[in-house]
C-alpha cells in the first residue's frame, strides 16, 4: 500500500466515500458547490483509487471546522485519517502570524472520540449527536483546549 495525498476530489468519488461511510449521497450540484466552498480538501489515494478524504471549512480568521472525514472501511486503522487531519492542521498553521490563533472544531460520531483525543483534540460530549472536539492552534505552538 502506497498512499499519496492530493487536494482535489470529484463529486462522484466524494459521494462514493459518503455511501461507503454509511451516509446518504448528496445531490451532485450541492456536492460540487460544497467542495468549491471548502478552504482546503485532502484526498487519500491508493494508486488511482480514492480511499479517504476530509474537507476544511475556514472563515479566514479564527474559526475552522473539519467536516466529512471519511476513509473506506477496509483502509481504516492504517493512519490515513490521522494524516488527513494532520495535513489540515498544517494548512492552518501555515496561515498563522504572530498573535494569531485558530480554533479547529469537529463533531465526531459516537465512539470516535479516542481517535480525536489521540490527535490532540479536547472532547466535549454532546449526547446522542456525537462528540464535539476542538483544538486551538496558536502561532508557534499547538494546544488543546
Amino acid at each position: 500500500m502506497n498512499i499519496t495525498y492530493t487536494n482535489t476530489i470529484s463529486v462522484e468519488d466524494w459521494n462514493m466515500l459518503r455511501e461507503a461511510s454509511g451516509f446518504l449521497p448528496i445531490h451532485p450540484e450541492q456536492t460540487k458547490q460544497g467542495l468549491k466552498g471548502s478552504a482546503f480538501i485532502v484526498t487519500a489515494l491508493d494508486g488511482d483509487k480514492v480511499v479517504g478524504t476530509g474537507r476544511l471549512i475556514w472563515d479566514g480568521g479564527y474559526i475552522a471546522v473539519t467536516k466529512n472525514l471519511m476513509v473506506l472501511p477496509e483502509y481504516q486503522g492504517r493512519g490515513i485519517g490521522s494524516e488527513i487531519m494532520q495535513k489540515q492542521i498544517d494548512f492552518l498553521k501555515s496561515k498563522l502570524k504572530p498573535g494569531y490563533g485558530i480554533a479547529l472544531q469537529f463533531i465526531a460520531s459516537n465512539n470516535a472520540e479516542k481517535f480525536y483525543k489521540k490527535l490532540g483534540f479536547s472532547v466535549i460530549p454532546c449526547g446522542n449527536r456525537g462528540v464535539w472536539t476542538e483544538m486551538y492552534i496558536r502561532y508557534n505552538n499547538l494546544e488543546a483546549r
